[in-house]
């Protein structure tokens, strides 16, 4: 209609509505309502419609309901809609309906508010059909029943309501209670969003992206979730974050990511709010600022996000630009273990095992960690392990402790399927058993767990239970040494210094004693020390060795300590104080080299005055302890007081070790006869066992019984080999005796050149028959 045909028409019905017409009343009340032809005026409007209402005109008392109600007035607004429900207006029912179930004016009633919307509904009132569905679907006021809700929506929907297609879109999409179909649920998403319904097109986006029902279409899917996103869908906003963040069937872009979890957390989405903290706490693709991230997470937090309330934990406990309050995370912790958050629960026991933001409370540690590991947590179901294991707040149960471990191992945890491969590999709680610890630590070790490819290669090594396979070995070690574990470098380069791979490499074995040593390594650097020492693949060289052994020492290193002790003792002008203070170090640790050493300082009383009750007090404590140089140098003492039967028990405990004094000796006192009758044929027996060991003396005396036929069959063959031994160690007398052989012919012809020869030797080294025997035989030669 053209403005002057309105505005004819305006008039006609002013002059109507004047003289008392209602119907004409009544529209003209909507002029002036929406402003038509006239300028609009609430008031008039009000005031014509009061007059239509007052003659029971329906549609005015409906419009009046109308009125009021955008006025806040609910009481008059119920009143006139009340009105005009008794001359059957269905908008009038559909108001009722709404006020009843929004308690406005009255109090909220869903049985009423389903009596007027149904009264609406079946004069086909769109939004009292849709309302009506609502009920139904949410048993309110009435029992749940989704196949009504679902009938009500398919009405409204066909007369294309938006909220109803969305609605039958969300049943389809869910299928309880209905029969489950991708194919509809898409059909009214898309009917939906074609009218620009946000939430659909975003759900249209989700059947895309998972394939439900169809190819998965990633591309539809983002751009579903873009539309809906720039249409204000928070849900379409922080799910386009996670995509991008992600990389969900996309390229990352960290940046997109938070730029859309901004744009959400400004529409208060708790998730997006959280994951946006999250990206200020890890600096990820925004600058770093805990600040920020507190201030999200506590926005979070208030918007009822468990996450955020963990993460604030986190914050306090590690003093992320707060000052550290592990009374403040306990709190936030504990505020979200209430509302069952499993990590929550994790920490939580954790601050109470630890006695952090509070006392200690073993029991309640456990409690937060069985919460947690019901919820397959690994870290929990490793803990509980540990605490069954030791017994720390419960009662020791390795069966308990094995169970929780073989749960979360279960779950590839590597540290629990190591400590698994542990309790087999030690027979802790269990029968030992290799087998059942290779299979554990392989299962860590193919998670790399360092540790574990540690003790797989200790297993291959030593043969325990398997073939012995030093290659296997080297393979487990490698790869961890590679990696920095400072044990297995310091196992490698053993493996190469003796010679398990093949020939003695001790160049490799330096390479890797010198990476296990850069970390203080104490056996590494021991070992260093004794390459220099002994001039292995190195220049002999006993400065470096003194470094090496001085850093070991440091580190508590006892065999450092011992041979460092030894550099000083046995250097050119003897450091005793320094080797004792060294000594004493170890001795402390029990080293029985170490005790003996100090009991010699006492007995020679090495820069400490002499105390021999002392001496042999350090070497009773090592001989009790099986050393065999203190059992032979506590003969001695025993010896010297005349306690002889004492003496040799100590010197044949040493003999048993094959110490070779303790052996010559012990052969000397069955010659003196002071361990029973002479018996040369015993003295031979120890003698022969000290020779074959290279004691020169023993030689000698071997020699000189096979060459007089004591105690064993005279031969001047064994008397020679064993003179002949001796003599290569410079043994004078065994020189001599030798140069007798040759000189009277006993071991073949006579031979003066050679027996000269030995008796020079012998002269040199003091001997004085053997000075005179060279003088005899030069004063034949020049005669």
């Amino acid at each position: 209609m053209s403005f002057r045909g309105q505005r004819d028409a305006y008039l006609d019905i002013k002059r109507a509505a004047e003289e008392g017409d209602a119907e004409a009343q009544c529209r003209l009340g909507g002029f002036y309502e929406k402003g038509l032809s006239v300028r609009q005026d609430f008031a008039e409007a009000l005031n014509w419609y009061q007059k239509a209402a007052d003659q029971s005109f329906p549609n005015a008392q409906n419009n009046l309901g109308n009125l009021f109600f955008v006025k806040q007035d609910y009481e008059q607004a119920l009143h006139w809609w009340q009105q005009a429900a008794e001359h059957g207006i269905a908008n009038a029912y559909y108001y009722l309906g709404y006020l009843h179930f929004e308690g406005l004016g009255v109090d909220r009633d869903y049985e009423k508010a389903l009596e007027w919307w149904d009264k609406a509904a079946n004069d086909n009132h769109i939004e009292a059909q849709f309302y009506l569905g609502r009920l139904y679907a949410e048993g309110l006021g009435v029992g749940r029943n989704l196949g009504l809700a679902k009938g009500w929506w398919d009405m409204a929907a066909d007369q294309n309501h938006t909220p109803s297609q969305f609605y039958l879109g969300c049943l389809y999409l869910d299928g309880q209670e209905i029969e489950q179909s991708y194919s509809l649920a898409k059909k009214w998403f898309q009917r939906a969003a074609d009218r620009g319904h946000a939430e659909a097109r975003f759900l249209l986006g989700d059947i895309y992206f998972d394939g439900l029902g169809i190819t998965a279409d990633y591309k539809k899917a983002i751009h579903c979730y873009e539309n809906a996103a720039q249409k204000g869908c928070v849900d379409a906003q922080y799910k386009l974050g996670k995509i991008y963040q992600q990389g969900l069937n996309i390229e990352p872009n960290p940046q997109k990511a938070v730029s859309w979890f901004e744009v959400a957390a400004q529409s208060e989405h708790t998730g997006a709010q959280s994951a946006l903290a999250l990206a200020y706490m890890t600096g990820e693709a925004i600058k770093q600022d805990y600040s920020l991230a507190r201030r999200w997470f506590e926005r979070a937090a208030k918007g009822g996000c468990l996450d955020s309330l963990y993460y604030l934990g986190k914050i306090y406990h590690e003093a992320l630009d707060v000052e550290q309050d592990d009374v403040q995370a306990r709190e936030w912790w504990r505020a979200a273990a209430e509302l069952n958050h499993t990590d929550a629960f994790y920490q939580l026991g954790c601050l109470y095992a630890e006695g952090l933001g509070g006392g200690q409370d073993l029991e309640a540690a456990q409690i937060c960690w069985q919460r947690a590991a019901e919820q397959q947590h690994l870290g929990a179901l490793y803990n509980l392990g540990a605490m069954f294991f030791s017994g720390s707040g419960v009662e020791q149960s390795y069966g308990l402790a094995l169970d929780y471990w073989q749960q979360a191992a279960a779950l590839q945890h590597a540290p629990s399927q190591f400590n698994l491969g542990l309790t087999y590999f030690n027979g802790q709680g269990v029968v030992q058993d290799y087998a059942d610890a290779l299979h554990w630590f392989r299962q860590a070790a193919e998670q790399n767990h360092l540790n574990a490819h540690y003790y797989l290669g200790l297993i291959y090594a030593d043969g325990l239970d398997i073939e012995k396979d030093s290659e296997q070995a080297r393979h487990w070690w490698q790869q961890a040494a590679g990696k920095s574990h400072v044990p297995s470098q310091y196992r490698l380069g053993k493996l190469y210094a003796e010679g398990a791979l093949g020939k003695a490499d001790y160049e490799k074995a330096r390479y890797w004693w010198e990476l296990a040593a850069s970390c203080d390594h104490g056996n590494a650097l021991y070992r260093l020390g004794e390459l220099y020492a002994k001039g292995l693949g190195v220049d002999k060289d006993k400065g470096q060795a003194k470094i090496w052994w001085t850093r070991a020492a440091e580190q508590g290193d006892v065999e450092a300590q011992y041979q460092l002790g030894l550099l000083y003792a046995n250097g050119k002008h003897g450091h005793y104080a320094k080797a004792k203070e060294l000594w004493d170090s170890a001795a402390n640790e029990g080293h029985l080299g170490a005790i003996v050493e100090l009991g010699k300082i006492y007995a020679e009383g090495l820069e400490v005055d002499q105390n021999l009750p002392l001496a042999q007090e350090y070497w009773q404590i090592a001989a009790e302890a099986g050393e065999a140089e203190a059992q032979y140098l506590l003969g001695w003492v025993l010896i010297s007081a005349n306690e002889l039967e004492v003496a040799h028990y100590w010197w044949q405990q040493a003999a048993e070790q094959n110490h070779t004094e303790a052996l010559y000796n012990l052969g000397w006192q069955w010659v003196q006869g002071r361990m029973g009758e002479q018996n040369f044929a015993r003295a031979g027996a120890y003698w022969q066992r000290a020779a074959m060991q290279g004691h020169a003396s023993a030689q000698f005396h071997l020699g000189q019984l096979y060459f007089e036929g004591r105690g064993v069959q005279k031969s001047l063959s064994h008397a020679r080999q064993w003179y002949q031994n001796a003599a290569k160690q410079n043994h004078a007398e065994a020189q001599y005796y030798l140069g007798l052989m040759y000189e009277r012919g006993l071991i073949g012809e006579k031979d003066n050149v050679t027996a000269i020869s030995l008796y020079c030797k012998a002269a040199n080294a003091g001997h004085e028959k053997a000075q005179k025997k060279l003088s005899d035989l030069q004063a034949i030669q020049r005669s």
